[in-house]
Formats: C-alpha cells, sequence, structure tokens
C-alpha cells in the first residue's frame, strides 16, 4: 500500500533502496536503530563498493537509510543521533581516482571497439592482461614460446610470475575474444609501455560508453 500523496515511482525508488539494505543485512547480521553511527557507514560504504554500485545508487542508499531514522526518532522508536550530521553522502570528487573493475560484459564490448594505432595496442594488452589476470610485469612480456595447445585441444598459457616465481598455467578459451587479439599479434603482448596504459585506457573506456562513477 503506497503512503499517502507518495507517487508509485517514489515507492518504488524507497523499495529498491529497502531490498538493498535488506541485503547488506542479509550478508553481514541484522542491525538496529542504535547501530546506525559513522563507523556503520564506513561499512556499508565498503559493502556497496564490493558490488561495484554506481555512485548515484550508493548515496541513494545512504540517503534513504537516513531519512528513515529520522522519520523513525520524531516518532520516537529511538533516540540514536549518532547518524546526523554533514557529510553523509560521498561526494563525487571522493568517488574518483579509484580503481573500477569491468564485468564480462563490460570487457567483450571493449572488445569490439573500433580502434586504430595506439589506442588499439593498449585496449588489446589491457585486455590481455584482464583475460589472463597477471601483472603488467609478466602481460606485457608473452612471447609465442609462452602459448601451447593441450593433446585435448585446450589453448594454455604457460608463465612464471616474475614477481613471485611461481609457475602457472591458464586457460585461454574462457573468453571468446582473447584467441583473435592474440592471433591479431602473433601470440607475442603488444609493446605498450604502463605509462601509455594507464594514459589510454581511461579514454578508451569513456568511448566504449563506461563512464559511470562507483561507489568507493
Amino acid at each position: 500500500m503506497l503512503s499517502v500523496g507518495m507517487r508509485k515511482g517514489s515507492w518504488n525508488g524507497f523499495r529498491t533502496q529497502v531490498n538493498i539494505l535488506k541485503q547488506y543485512a542479509d550478508e553481514n547480521g541484522n542491525f538496529d536503530y542504535q547501530d546506525v553511527d559513522w563507523n556503520f557507514r564506513w561499512k556499508l560504504i565498503d559493502w556497496l563498493s564490493e558490488k561495484n554500485m554506481q555512485l548515484s545508487y550508493g548515496n541513494r542508499a545512504l540517503k534513504v537509510l537516513r531519512y528513515f531514522l529520522e522519520r523513525a526518532r520524531k516518532k520516537k522508536l529511538h533516540n540514536n543521533s549518532a547518524y546526523q550530521g554533514s557529510g553523509w553522502m560521498v561526494a563525487e570528487t571522493k568517488a574518483r581516482g579509484h580503481k573500477v573493475y569491468l564485468n564480462p560484459k563490460e570487457l567483450q564490448l571493449l572488445s569490439e571497439l573500433e580502434l586504430n594505432g595506439i589506442q588499439a595496442k593498449v585496449r588489446d594488452l589491457f585486455l590481455i592482461g584482464a583475460a589472463t589476470g597477471q601483472r603488467f610485469s609478466d602481460y606485457s612480456k608473452y612471447v609465442s614460446d609462452d602459448f601451447y595447445t593441450t593433446s585435448t585441444g585446450i589453448p594454455l598459457l604457460t608463465v612464471i610470475s616474475q614477481k613471485t616465481h611461481m609457475p602457472a598455467k591458464i586457460p585461454l578459451n574462457i573468453f571468446p575474444w582473447l584467441i583473435p587479439i592474440l592471433e591479431r599479434h602473433q601470440y607475442s603482448s603488444p609493446k605498450v609501455s604502463m605509462q601509455k596504459v594507464n594514459m589510454w585506457i581511461k579514454e578508451i573506456c569513456k568511448e566504449a560508453g563506461f563512464t559511470q562513477k562507483v561507489m568507493k
């Protein structure tokens, strides 16, 4: 049943945020009015960050939580005031400069982006690193001798980590776009410095439409 004077769209928005808070409670334990303070806020922000929650949705969850607390306090359901004060939401400037992880669908879109020159080389090297899960010092130095196919037809990468000196065998058939990229570079890593990857990958992601800030 809708609250008096509340539009259906507003009600649906509240219900979405309530479900987010319920999911948090399911994974981290139930909480009561008295439990919500600034330490609780940081734990919730960390959890939202782990879920790769977009900044706007994450801030909405924080805003709705405090709205519920304030309404309940006015109804004398609790006397907690530890959640009050400015700076409850995460400012846009505080959400910048953090690592953002692309999901498989976004990696696929990135692989399909039409690029040329240095942008194409940066994108390809980035995707090779994403698909093989190694450090830049390792995935930037792959050569054709690092790759082979098993007797059962599974393409593999064999690598010894430069930092840990631990060997690893990595299957290459998890992402459908990886083999075509490797073939394009004769199964060797495109020669691009880390500085150029860091400089260009943000622009390439923007071209792919990945512009949402993530709650951090």
